[in-house]
């Protein structure tokens, strides 16, 4: 999740502030908000689970 900065991720009635190199999911569907905490730029990374077909 964050490499660089301090985050933090609000969803589904949560508030979490990550550490660097932790991951946190976010269920699909579900809003979200993510703000910079910290007093410089953040870097963070995301993804999503590819769905199958067929």
């Amino acid at each position: 999740m964050p490499i660089v900065g301090r985050l933090e991720l609000e969803f589904g009635g949560r508030c979490v502030r990550p550490a660097p190199g932790e991951e946190v999911l976010i269920p699909a569907g579900v809003f979200h908000t993510v703000r910079n905490i910290g007093g410089t730029t953040a870097q963070w990374l995301y993804g999503y689970k590819r769905m199958q077909t067929g």
